[in-house]
C-alpha cells in the first residue's frame, strides 16, 4: 500500500469518527475525489474497514501497549498499524515507516509500538483465544448480551465472526430477451437452490449494471417475495420500496401484476425511479413518494392492495458485515424506539389491505425484538389477521446475510 493511501485511510478514519457519516459513503467519497482506480480502491476499502470491524480488539492492544491514553491521532494510526500487522500481514518495513510518517510529535511513540508488535506478534496472537469473545470478535459489550440471550455463546461467536468477514457481491440477474452474456469473462457462478443469482468471483463488466442485466444484492431478500405469493393481477404495494431490489423481485415473479412502489423522501423516491429505470420495470410499476406515518395522499387514502410488503426500518444486525458502521452506531434503547416504529408501520399499512390479502413484514434484523416480538405484539391487537408464514436467515447457518419476514392474512369477514 502506497504512502498516500494510507495517509487517505486516516483522514478517512478520522472523518468516520467525528461526522457520523457511514463508511461506505466515505470511501465513495474518498474514491471520487482522488480518482482511484480499483486496485487503490480496494485497498482503501480493506485497510479502514478492517480499522473499523476489528475495533474494539485493537483498541484492547493498544491498551496493553501503550502506558498512556493516545490522543485520537496517535490511536488512530496505532490502530492501521496494528491491524496491517497482526490481522493483514501488511508488509512489516513499509507499515511502521509510512504509518509512522503520519504520526506528527508521536512519532516515537507509534515507532516504538508497531516495532514491539513485529517483535511479538505470535505471542500477542496467542494471547486471542483467552480473550472475552466480546472483545475478541469486537462486538459492543450491550450488543453481545443480546446476543448471548437470544442466540447463546456458540451461535453468537459464530456471527461475530460472520461479520468479520468481506461480504462478498452476490447479483439478481435481469437480463433482456436475446440477450446471453458472456459467464466466463465476468468471473460468476451459480448460487445453489437461487436460479436467479449468481456470485461474482471477480470484477463485474460495467455493462451489466449499466444497463440493468443485474442488481447487486443478497440472497437472503427473496425470502420476503416468496411469503408474498403473488398471483397474476394481483395489486401489491411495495412500501418503503427504495432501493428497488425486491421490487425487481417483484416483477420478476409476477409480471403481470400491478404493483405501487412508494417510499417516504423525495431523494429516495429518485434513487427508486432511477433504478427502476435502469432495470426497465418503471413502465409496469408506478412510483409515489408516501410516508406512511403522515397524512395520506388522497389517492393512497382509500387504496386496498391484495398483496403489501414493508420492509421495515431495522437494526440491520443481519447485515453488519456489509454495514460496517452498524455495532458503532447502535444503542442499547434503539431496539425499543425501532419497535414502535415498525409497529406503527405495520398497523397503518395493514388498514389497505384487502380482504384474503397477505402483508409480508420484513427486516434484515435478527433481534426478536424487532421481529417475533412486533410480529406477536400486532397479531395481539388485530385478531381479524393471522399469521400464515414467517422464516429467519441465519447467516452462521445458512450463509447468507440475516433476515427476517412473516406473512400475515386478513381474514374475510
Amino acid at each position: 500500500m502506497a504512502f498516500a493511501l494510507r495517509r487517505s485511510s486516516s483522514l478517512l478514519l478520522r472523518d468516520w469518527e467525528q461526522s457520523g457519516s457511514f463508511a461506505a459513503d466515505l470511501l465513495e467519497q474518498t474514491s471520487s475525489r482522488l480518482r482511484l482506480d480499483p486496485r487503490d480502491r480496494a485497498a482503501l476499502q480493506r485497510l479502514v474497514y478492517a480499522v473499523i470491524r476489528h475495533q474494539r480488539l485493537l483498541d484492547h492492544l493498544i491498551s496493553t501497549l501503550v502506558r498512556d491514553r493516545p490522543d485520537a491521532l496517535t490511536r488512530r494510526l496505532l490502530r492501521m498499524g496494528l491491524v496491517e500487522l497482526l490481522l493483514l500481514d501488511g508488509a512489516p518495513h513499509a507499515v511502521v515507516s509510512e504509518t509512522v510518517a503520519l504520526a506528527g510529535r508521536a512519532k516515537g511513540l507509534v515507532n516504538a509500538v508497531l516495532r514491539r508488535a513485529i517483535r511479538e506478534a505470535d505471542p500477542i496472537r496467542s494471547t486471542w483465544p483467552e480473550l472475552p469473545a466480546d472483545v475478541r470478535w469486537s462486538v459492543p459489550a450491550f450488543l453481545w448480551k443480546r446476543w448471548i440471550a437470544q442466540f447463546g455463546p456458540d451461535d453468537s461467536s459464530k456471527l461475530a465472526q460472520w461479520n468479520l468477514q468481506p461480504a462478498p457481491v452476490y447479483l439478481r440477474l435481469h437480463l433482456p430477451a436475446g440477450v446471453t452474456p458472456d459467464f466466463g469473462s465476468a468471473q460468476v457462478c451459480p448460487v445453489p437452490g437461487f436460479p436467479s443469482y449468481v456470485r461474482a468471483e471477480g470484477p463485474i463488466p460495467r455493462q451489466w449494471l449499466e444497463e440493468g442485466w443485474a442488481y447487486a444484492q443478497d440472497p437472503s431478500t427473496q425470502g420476503a417475495v416468496n411469503h408474498l405469493s403473488v398471483f397474476p393481477e394481483a395489486t401489491v404495494h411495495d412500501a418503503r420500496a427504495a432501493p428497488g431490489g425486491k421490487t425487481l423481485a417483484i416483477v420478476q415473479s409476477a409480471p403481470d401484476a400491478r404493483i405501487l412502489a412508494t417510499d417516504q423522501s423525495a431523494d429516495r423516491v429518485v434513487q427508486l425511479r432511477e433504478n427502476l429505470r435502469r432495470l426497465r420495470c418503471d413502465s409496469v410499476v408506478k412510483i409515489a413518494q408516501q410516508d406512511w406515518l403522515e397524512t395520506l395522499s388522497p389517492s393512497l387514502e382509500s387504496a386496498r392492495f391484495d398483496r403489501i410488503l414493508l420492509d421495515v426500518p431495522c437494526s440491520n444486525t443481519g447485515v453488519i458485515r456489509r454495514r460496517i458502521d452498524v455495532p458503532w452506531r447502535l444503542k442499547p434503547e434503539d431496539f425499543g424506539k425501532l419497535k414502535v416504529t415498525q409497529l406503527s408501520l405495520l398497523e397503518r399499512l395493514a388498514g389497505h389491505l384487502a380482504p384474503n390479502g397477505l402483508l409480508v413484514y420484513s427486516t434484515c434484523s435478527l433481534d426478536r425484538e424487532e421481529n417475533e416480538e412486533v410480529v406477536e405484539a400486532f397479531l395481539g391487537r388485530h385478531p381479524d389477521f393471522r399469521l400464515v408464514s414467517q422464516s429467519s436467515v441465519k447467516p452462521w447457518i445458512d450463509g447468507f446475510d440475516g433476515a427476517f419476514s412473516a406473512a400475515l392474512e386478513k381474514r374475510s369477514r
